[in-house]
């Protein structure tokens, strides 16, 4: 009985073992989303270990200084506030996100303005209005040169030392900013037309016309470049793989389940397409959201969530903010949900934008900025704020510009 009884514990302990493997981290390391037990491999699950967060992607937009990674500091001692520029004109958000070269902050104002501070104690250095009665919309950093977009259709590309390198008036309302490779720029419209440009001289080197419509709101997605591959958004639900070179497509994903009417007062994508690997991660408005091979456009997995913000991702997931208010953490090479947590903001607003910090996420929704643990979805902190852009963060320091241009480094 004994030899029987030591028998039956021997094999429980080789289970026992076997099963610590399967589900142990892979090559000794603690990677975030790799220490989920079987029990919570479903819906709310949680994870055990909190202690490592690794593998934050470096930028939220290629050539952004839009830098998702920071820590809330103590220390204020470096921190300024100045006005610089005009007030937006409208009462929605509508100011670009500023960007940081060579020590300087860069700052287009509701006015078409585009100002240059220093970034260590934010003297101004200049300012130019770049064309009358127009808005801004839409800042880039690419190859040392700046690319300004006004609301009309306005695109000017300046050096940093504000000097006019070209300015194209295409006359066609703009939404956002415009995407940069090595020799070239692309934006597109809010009638839905994709233009690649040359970055020496603003020539146009070739369009493309999806389903024309006419877009009312503000928001809409840029463009993504990876590889040779430029995944373009329209407001239609249409999401559209490009190369490059020749303006080609490549392949095609809706990502809403009927075609729209002529007139879209609602863009169906505003989340910008995330490159990863050579994967493309999409969110429509309308609660549908994937992982696609980037040159093929094949899927790799869909949810029924639907989300205007762009999501964040870490070393094992993807971190969506819906348009349910909910915090959602799915694993990216599966979809599979970690965990969800309900984040409403208040006063009836909504969540303008989803950032990372080194081992946190940040929610913002204009007025508060909330730090959730990405391990387990729950919130550590919450702080005040007055913004009218998406946060940036540079030498550990947040930089938002509120509704009266006021810049804050802190």
């Amino acid at each position: 009985m004994k030899k029987i009884i030591i028998l039956l514990l021997c094999c429980y302990c080789a289970c026992a073992c076997t099963d610590d493997k399967r589900y142990a981290p892979k090559e000794g390391r603690v990677a975030v989303f790799e220490t989920l037990t079987p029990q919570q491999s479903q819906g709310t699950s949680r994870l055990e270990d909190t202690t490592r967060i690794e593998g934050w992607s470096s930028k939220m937009f290629n050539n952004q200084n839009r830098l998702p990674n920071a820590m809330v500091l103590e220390d204020e001692g470096s921190s300024w506030r100045r006005k610089v520029g005009n007030s937006i004109k409208l009462g929605s958000r509508t100011l670009p996100s500023p960007v940081v070269a060579e020590d300087a902050l860069f700052v287009l104002d509701g006015t078409y303005t585009l100002t240059k501070l220093n970034l260590v104690d934010g003297a101004e250095i200049w300012q130019k209005t770049l064309a009358p009665e127009a808005s801004g919309v839409g800042l880039t950093l690419g190859n040392n040169k700046l690319f300004a977009v006004s609301s009309k259709g306005i695109v000017t590309a300046l050096t940093l030392d504000g000097d006019q390198i070209w300015q194209k008036d295409f006359q066609v309302p703009m939404r956002t900013f415009v995407q940069t490779d090595k020799n070239a720029l692309y934006f597109v419209t809010a009638h839905n037309q994709l233009i690649c440009l040359s970055q020496k001289d603003g020539k146009e080197i070739w369009r493309y016309q999806t389903t024309k419509t006419n877009t009312l709101l503000q928001d809409m997605a840029p463009p993504a470049l990876s590889n040779g591959v430029l995944v373009a958004p329209f407001s239609t639900g249409e999401v559209i793989g490009f190369d490059v070179d020749s303006g080609s497509m490549m392949w095609i994903q809706v990502m809403v389940g009927s075609r729209p009417r002529d007139l879209v007062e609602v863009p169906q994508v505003v989340a910008a397409p995330v490159i990863e690997k050579g994967i493309v991660y999409l969110i429509g408005n309308a609660n549908l959201a994937g992982a696609y091979d980037l040159k093929t456009g094949t899927n790799k997995w869909t949810h029924n969530l639907g989300a205007r913000v762009t999501p964040v991702l870490g070393a094992n997931a993807i971190f969506i903010i819906t348009n349910d208010n909910e915090l959602v953490s799915l694993d990216k090479k599966t979809g599979k949900i970690f965990w969800r947590q309900t984040y409403v903001p208040e006063k009836g607003k909504a969540w303008q934008s989803l950032t990372a910090q080194n081992s946190l996420l940040v929610l913002e929704d204009g007025e508060q900025m909330i730090f959730v643990n990405p391990a387990s979805g729950e919130q550590v902190v919450a702080r005040e704020i007055d913004t009218k852009t998406q946060p940036i963060v540079v030498n550990n320091r947040t930089i938002i510009v509120n509704e009266k241009t006021k810049v804050s480094y802190q």
